[in-house]
């Protein structure tokens, strides 16, 4: 799944087949997990679909806490970065903490999501380069 922007960048969001579908907004669970993996005191978290009646599905978070986090703050922390960083329908609407989870781990997550910034930054130099061959091509048939 990928995103072309305003800006004619593209941006990988993840595998389809994850999509979480909220009220017709469609949410990838990577993109909610890399808010959260960011969070001090995150050790491990999934997004998953929950049914709910109003939207046909809501994003959960399963969270694998840090020993010692107070988990009400934990869980504040994780909603006021989704919050900030997502639109308002991938925001979870339920945090529950768990000893583990099920699924790729915390290491093999941040790898997918350091391969697909990657991914994005050499397609956004591309697109660079192609603009730029074509406003060089542009200003030389000007100069003639």
């Amino acid at each position: 799944q990928a995103v072309l922007g305003p800006d004619k960048t593209l941006r990988v969001l993840g595998r389809a087949g994850e999509m979480i579908n909220v009220g017709g907004e469609k949410v990838m669970p990577a993109e909610v997990e890399s808010v959260a993996l960011a969070v001090p005191g995150v050790v491990d978290c999934r997004a998953r679909a929950e049914p709910s009646a109003l939207t046909g599905q809501t994003v959960a978070l399963d969270v694998v806490a840090a020993s010692g986090v107070e988990q009400e703050a934990l869980k504040a922390a994780i909603r006021g970065a989704c919050r900030a960083q997502l639109a308002r329908h991938k925001v979870p609407t339920r945090v529950v903490f768990v000893e583990a989870v099920a699924g790729e781990t915390q290491q093999h997550k941040r790898l997918l999501l350091t391969i697909q910034d990657m991914v994005y930054l050499q397609l956004k130099l591309i697109f660079t380069l192609e603009q730029s061959l074509l406003l060089e091509v542009l200003l030389s048939k000007l100069e003639r």
